[in-house]
């Protein structure tokens, strides 16, 4: 097996690094929106408590493990930055979509 040099560990364990901050940012960023639309829809509406940050995140921690993914395809004919970039945008896009969607229902709909 080849021995790592260091500059090869260095940019791997900054590759760690950046994934962690990006799976924690993307859990903040969903549960930031989880309050945002209970706020708008559930607080105000049906009379119900104020969501706590930490309450947000833990319902989004719970919703993601019963959460059923689909099966990734093994389709090889995208490139590593495709499939990275659909992978964050899934990540980021989604949540900032339904808080939108809900914003859009809280305007419209009465």
């Amino acid at each position: 097996m080849k021995k790592l040099t260091q500059g090869e560990t260095v940019v791997g364990v900054l590759w760690v690094l950046l994934f962690i901050l990006v799976i924690v940012g993307s859990a903040l960023l969903e549960a930031w929106a989880l309050t945002v639309i209970w706020d708008w829809c559930l607080a105000g509406v049906a009379g119900l408590p104020v969501l706590s940050m930490r309450a947000a995140v833990g319902v989004t921690l719970v919703c993601g493990l019963v959460q059923i993914l689909p099966q990734p395809s093994n389709d090889d004919s995208r490139t590593l930055y495709e499939k990275t970039g659909a992978a964050l945008a899934r990540l980021f896009l989604k949540p900032l979509a339904v808080l939108a969607m809900a914003w859009l229902l809280l305007q419209f709909v009465t």
